[in-house]
């Protein structure tokens, strides 16, 4: 978004994301992420990730903050272009445009955050009003 004179932000719709809003939305989830990525113990958390996935322990790894960034990491970005691609079908993106109140449950729904603002940004405009996404998480 851009400022205009009096203040008030400008939406620039599909100029956010420009040509190609897949890539845009990678990279910012790259850039978000780099200090997770780098980590010395990426690999050895991740698997700790997944061993609790298995074993159903959810809080196991929700509640323990050394592995929110590696959970991120790993999983938001395949999840934030799942919800992309879901919400950019015509259906889906009609519904969009009639001001729909979302509601996104879970363990942190920053996935769909991301991927629903993204395809939003495809189709809404200045004129257009705003959509109300709450977000419940998990730990909560």
């Amino acid at each position: 978004m851009s400022e205009t004179m009096s203040g008030a932000s400008e939406f620039r719709g599909k100029d956010v994301l420009g040509k190609a809003p897949q890539q845009s939305v990678l990279n910012v989830l790259r850039m978000s992420c780099a200090d997770a990525m780098q980590r010395p113990d990426f690999a050895e958390r991740l698997q700790d990730i997944k061993q609790k996935f298995y074993e159903r322990d959810f809080d196991g790894i929700f509640l323990e903050p050394s592995n929110l960034s590696v959970y991120t990491a790993q999983y938001v970005p395949r999840r934030a272009l799942c919800y992309y691609d879901l919400f950019s079908h015509p259906q889906l993106q009609s519904i969009l445009l009639t001001r729909p109140r979302i509601l996104c449950l879970g363990a942190g729904s920053g996935s769909e955050l991301l991927g629903i603002t993204a395809a939003c940004c495809q189709i809404l405009s200045d004129n257009t009003h705003p959509i109300t996404i709450h977000s419940q998480d998990y730990a909560d």
